[in-house]
């Protein structure tokens, strides 16, 4: 599990569904993006990704670290919900 500040564009990422302290926690991104999750590069590994709603652009990470996008694009309208999830089934 996990929650975002969005004021600092920071994550703060749990291996457990349980209390205590966060066992990851870094700045990724703008402050105020849309925080994403998912396996963007089918590792069986959801990693942390922010989307621009402004622009519509998505910039995923491979890795749950600060960093540059491994992966930067552009998708659907400006000001768009973004949605993630395995629709193909692989």
């Amino acid at each position: 599990m996990g929650i975002y500040a969005p004021s600092t564009g920071t994550f703060f990422l749990k291996n457990t569904n349980s209390p205590g302290g966060a066992d990851l926690a870094f700045s990724y991104g703008p402050s105020n993006a849309t925080p994403l999750a998912g396996d963007w590069n089918a590792d069986r590994v959801d990693t942390v990704g922010i989307y621009i709603p402004a622009s519509g652009t998505w910039f995923l990470r491979n890795s749950n670290s600060p960093g540059a996008a491994n992966l930067v694009f552009s998708y659907g309208p400006p000001n768009a919900v973004p949605l993630v999830g395995n629709w193909d089934g692989q």
